[in-house]
């Protein structure tokens, strides 16, 4: 069989194995292609709606709204505090303003104790 091959025109081979390797390659193309685009199954489906029973609903609901519930009575504390450290720093900046416009007057009395003298 391989003595056969020195009797074939080189022209013709070239153009048979040139067609070999052209179905080779069609072939391997279109299996690639296949392969690529066949439909694939993901599980869990990520896509897939289903209904919610209303059972879970209601019981998700009323977590959600016990939570909220809990956390404003948390936030009301929080107010309640902050309020009451502002009346404190309001009466702290009242009393401190207060004894600021005293202070030039003790300052005065204090100079003339201690007999300073005063260019006046």
């Amino acid at each position: 069989m391989l003595g056969q091959i020195e009797h074939v025109n080189p022209v013709t081979l070239k153009d048979v194995l040139l067609v070999l390797f052209s179905f080779a390659g069609l072939g391997l193309g279109l299996a690639g292609l296949y392969v690529r685009t066949r439909a694939r199954r993901i599980e869990p489906q990520p896509l897939e709606v289903r209904p919610d029973p209303d059972n879970q609903r209601i019981e998700r609901l009323e977590s959600n709204i016990q939570t909220l519930s809990e956390s404003l009575a948390d936030h009301a504390e929080r107010i309640g505090a902050i309020e009451a450290l502002a009346a404190s720093n309001e009466r702290r900046f009242a009393e401190l303003s207060r004894r600021l416009d005293d202070l030039p007057a003790q300052i005065v009395t204090m100079l003339r104790n201690t007999r300073a003298r005063f260019d006046e």
